[in-house]
C-alpha cells in the first residue's frame, strides 16, 4: 500500500516537474525602446532565469505599445514587464499576478537641445513636441503638466508622434522638434553621444514605476520559483550591473492593492486604445 501511494505522489507531480523544467517560458518585455536595445539590455536577466528555472527562457517584445496590450491581453507572455498602469490593466483583464517593481520611480521628461535657449515649457509655445507612444504613462503625465503651464496641443504647440522613448529624444537632436517627451529611465538609456545633445527642462512627479507578472495560467509553484529567481538576480554579479546601468535601483515587492492608484491612467490608457482601434 505505501508503495502503491508512494508512486501515485510521483505520478501526480511528474507533470509539475516537467512543466517547470521542461516547456520554455516567453518573457514580454514593454517596447518602451528599440527592439535590439530591450533584448540586448535584458539577455543577462533572460540567461539568469533559465539557469534558476531549469528551462529556456525566450525575450520578446512587440512593434509597438497597442500590439503589446493587445498580446497581453492574449496571454501570449509568461512573464511580463510593463508601464505601472497597462500593468494594472493586466491584473484586472487578464488575471496577470504582479511580483515586483523597478525601487526607483518612474518619472517624466521635457527635454530640448543642450544648446537651445529656453528656460520654461512657456517658451515652447509655438514649437514642436515630439511625444512617445500616447500610452506612455510619462506622455499622459507630462501632457498634465504643459496644461498646467498653459500649453495646450494644436493651439500652443504642435505634437510628433515619435513611437518610442528613444525616436522623440532623437526628433530633437536631428532639429525636428524643439522638445521631446520621454521617460527618465529610457532617458539613462539613450547613447551617450544622444543624451550629450539634451538638456532636460521639466520634469513630471514621480509614479510607481515598470512591474513584472507572471501569466495566471502558470502555476501556484511555478510563480513562486518564479519570483524567487527575479528576486535573487540582484544578488549576481550580472544582476547589479544591470540595476546600475539601467538605473531602476533594484526591485521590491508589488501588490494588485498598489496597482489601484494607477486607475485613472489604465481608464486613459483604454480610451486611447479604443480611438486606436477605430477606422
Amino acid at each position: 500500500m505505501i508503495r502503491i501511494l508512494a508512486t501515485l505522489v510521483l505520478a501526480c507531480l511528474a507533470p509539475l516537474a516537467a512543466l517547470s523544467q521542461g516547456l520554455p517560458l516567453r518573457f514580454g518585455l514593454f517596447p518602451n525602446l528599440s527592439a535590439p536595445v530591450l533584448l540586448d539590455a535584458h539577455q543577462p536577466l533572460a540567461d539568469h532565469l533559465s539557469h534558476a528555472l531549469k528551462r529556456p527562457v525566450y525575450l520578446e517584445t512587440a512593434p509597438d505599445f497597442a500590439s503589446f496590450v493587445t498580446r497581453t491581453r492574449q496571454g501570449r507572455y509568461d512573464l511580463l514587464l510593463t508601464a505601472p498602469h497597462l500593468a494594472y490593466l493586466a491584473v484586472t483583464e487578464s488575471g496577470y499576478v504582479p511580483l515586483y517593481a523597478y525601487a526607483k520611480p518612474v518619472q517624466g521628461m521635457l527635454v530640448v537641445r543642450a544648446q537651445a535657449s529656453f528656460q520654461t515649457m512657456a517658451d515652447l509655445k509655438g514649437k514642436t513636441i515630439a511625444m512617445a507612444d500616447p500610452l506612455a504613462i510619462v506622455v499622459m503625465m507630462m501632457e498634465a503638466e504643459l496644461g498646467r503651464a498653459g500649453l495646450l496641443e494644436g493651439r500652443d504647440f504642435a505634437r510628433l508622434e515619435a513611437g518610442s522613448h528613444n525616436n522623440a529624444a532623437l526628433l530633437v537632436v536631428e532639429g525636428k522638434a524643439q522638445g521631446a517627451v520621454l521617460g527618465a529611465l529610457p532617458f539613462q538609456r539613450l547613447p551617450a553621444e544622444v543624451k550629450q545633445n539634451l538638456r532636460p527642462l521639466a520634469y513630471t512627479r514621480p509614479a510607481l514605476s515598470q512591474v513584472y507578472l507572471a501569466n495566471a495560467k502558470l502555476s501556484a509553484v511555478e510563480v513562486k520559483e518564479l519570483k524567487m529567481a527575479l528576486g535573487r538576480f540582484g544578488e549576481t554579479a550580472a544582476g547589479r550591473e544591470f540595476f546600475r546601468r539601467g538605473g531602476m535601483g533594484g526591485l521590491v515587492p508589488v501588490s494588485s492593492v498598489a496597482l489601484q492608484a494607477l486607475d485613472p491612467y489604465a481608464r486613459e490608457a483604454t480610451r486611447r486604445l479604443g480611438s486606436l482601434s477605430e477606422p
